[in-house]
């Protein structure tokens, strides 16, 4: 199985969960590429993934940037996401209408043996930077990887 196949895999297990959990709001994530240490995804950003002003929800973001970014941890010795959270930060640097598609530009920094550092990029159709997001997982001493 490519690296891909298995993040295809592993995102969709997480969004059609039964019963329904809130990771659902990940089913119309595509990731478009993944190589080991970074996974690209595309969100065409729909009325649901707004606020009241017709724009890209900052929690949805802040959201991706935990789960998207811990997918990356996946290997076929691991296929399913692990750890728990330390530390999340998301700057918002520019809002994106309801209707463009993004961009989630997700890598693995640092994995220790028991922590793993990792960010993430979003940006817009022209490649305009929206936001940016910093996450810390604690592993466990469960070191796969650098």
């Amino acid at each position: 199985m490519s690296y891909i196949q298995l993040v295809h895999q592993v995102l969709r297990k997480l969004s059609h969960a039964e019963p329904p959990t809130f990771d659902r709001i990940y089913r119309d994530v595509e990731p478009i590429e993944a190589k080991p240490n970074h996974i690209r995804y595309k969100l065409h950003v729909d009325h649901c993934h707004g606020n009241r002003n017709q724009r890209l929800h900052g929690a949805l973001i802040a959201s991706m940037v935990d789960t998207l970014t811990t997918i990356v941890l996946v290997t076929e010795s691991h296929p399913s996401p692990r750890g728990v959270s330390t530390e999340l930060s998301v700057s918002y640097i520019r809002s994106v209408p309801v209707g463009q598609n993004v961009f989630i530009d997700c890598q693995l920094l640092r994995e220790g043996r028991n922590l793993a550092f990792l960010a993430a990029t979003i940006t817009d159709e022209d490649g305009k930077l929206i936001a940016t997001g910093k996450h810390t997982k604690y592993m466990g001493g469960e070191s796969q990887q650098n």
